[in-house]
């Protein structure tokens, strides 16, 4: 481009500029002359007169959006699918919390039982050490002089007893004991816990308030239920199915079975199928309104019956009414666990014991070893003769048979 024909452009640039420029300016000179002849007072109520328009749709939409975060709030509060499925969720949460992770696969600790019926009262004292992670274990129950040890290696038993034998009696298995890490468990936990999840998320749930009885007062709570009865196949097949495709769990499974895994998952289907068949399982859960924290559950199912009541964060009561068997069951789940029921059928009894973290499992000596097998039908004569004369260990056989 030459000079000529850019000194054209810019001067054309210019002009329009310039035009456009004055244009602006009587726009402004007109506005100007609008508003002479208002005072500074007029301006200033326009003013406000404009904020004070705008001011009904800035507080309509101010509430609308405070109403649905507030219905959309009590919704997901006391929406019986959310509460039902949250607090079952929790349920799984606190148990797997309770299971320590991997570090904790070697334990030690006490045990203690009293176990009572209207004849006899049977105590056992032991201590124990497990090696989950090995498949190891090793019990001695004790009783003034009586004391009986219980070893496993991960493939035998070995077994010693006062007056019995001066070392252990070795006992095979005819299948290995199972290498179960307490990591398994967890993941089984949540593989049945997504299970459920995927039933109730197909099913139907209903609740609302009501009123709840503490015994020196009553409260309003919300419960929610689900109902399985005419859809028992289809919240079965959800059950199953979700597990079959769960490896972590099919995995475990095939760990603790010697039989075709699918086949026995199946083999577990029909079993709940045909329970379900002529039963309705109903499931209620019981939540306090102010934080939605479980109250109480109840599961019935047929005419079996089971109710756990919240004690308090480490202690539940469980009630249950199941065949011949019924009676209470509280669970304390502190530093030290404590077991203690009282049923009709069976009597009263009571477990607490003690697991604390070991670094070893420590070695067991088995130099003194006799396989049970290996012996001749005289010397088990001999032996079967030896522990029937131990009154400690007949009571205890007597006791579970």
């Amino acid at each position: 481009m030459d000079k000529k024909n850019i000194d054209d452009f810019v001067k054309k640039v210019e002009d329009s500029s310039n035009e456009i420029l004055e244009d602006t300016l009587l726009d402004k000179e007109a506005s100007l002359e609008d508003t002479r002849s208002f005072s500074y007072d007029d301006i200033i109520k326009i003013s406000k007169k404009d904020k004070m328009s705008k001011l009904p749709w800035l507080t309509a939409i101010f509430l609308i959006l405070i109403i649905s975060l507030t219905f959309g709030y009590m919704f997901f509060r006391y929406n019986p699918q959310t509460l039902f499925t949250s607090t079952t969720d929790k349920f799984f949460t606190y148990i797997t919390d309770k299971i320590s992770d991997n570090s904790y696969d070697i334990t030690k600790g006490k045990i203690n039982i009293s176990l009572s019926n209207k004849n006899e009262t049977l105590k056992l004292n032991a201590k124990y050490t497990l090696d989950s992670a090995n498949g190891l274990s090793r019990i001695t129950i004790y009783e003034d002089e009586n004391k009986i040890d219980l070893y496993s290696d991960g493939k035998n038993y070995y077994v010693k007893g006062k007056n019995i034998y001066d070392g252990y009696l070795k006992y095979s298995s005819s299948s290995s004991i199972y290498k179960i890490k307490l990591s398994d468990i967890k993941s089984t936990l949540n593989a049945i816990n997504q299970a459920i999840d995927k039933v109730l998320t197909s099913e139907k749930i209903t609740g609302g308030k009501t009123n709840y009885d503490l015994g020196n007062k009553t409260i309003r709570v919300y419960e929610s239920k689900l109902i399985i009865d005419k859809n028992y196949e289809r919240a079965t097949d959800t059950f199953i199915n979700s597990l079959k495709s769960n490896e972590e769990f099919i995995n475990f499974l095939s760990k603790i079975l010697d039989k075709n895994t699918k086949s026995e998952i199946d083999n577990l289907s029909n079993i709940i199928k045909n329970k379900l068949k002529d039963n309705k399982l109903e499931i209620k859960i019981y939540t306090n309104m102010s934080d939605n924290d479980f109250i109480k559950g109840e599961i019935n199912l047929g005419d079996d019956k089971i109710a756990v009541n919240k004690k308090d964060n480490d202690s539940v009561s469980l009630s249950f009414d199941i065949d011949k068997l019924y009676g209470t069951l509280d669970v304390n789940c502190k530093d030290n666990y404590e077991l203690k029921w009282k049923t009709k059928e069976y009597g009263d009894g009571e477990i607490s014991f003690t697991s604390n973290k070991a670094s070893t499992f420590g070695k067991t000596n088995t130099e003194k070893v006799i396989d049970y097998n290996n012996l001749t039908d005289e010397e088990k004569l001999v032996i079967n003769s030896k522990i029937e004369d131990n009154l400690y260990i007949q009571k205890i056989i007597k006791w579970f048979k």
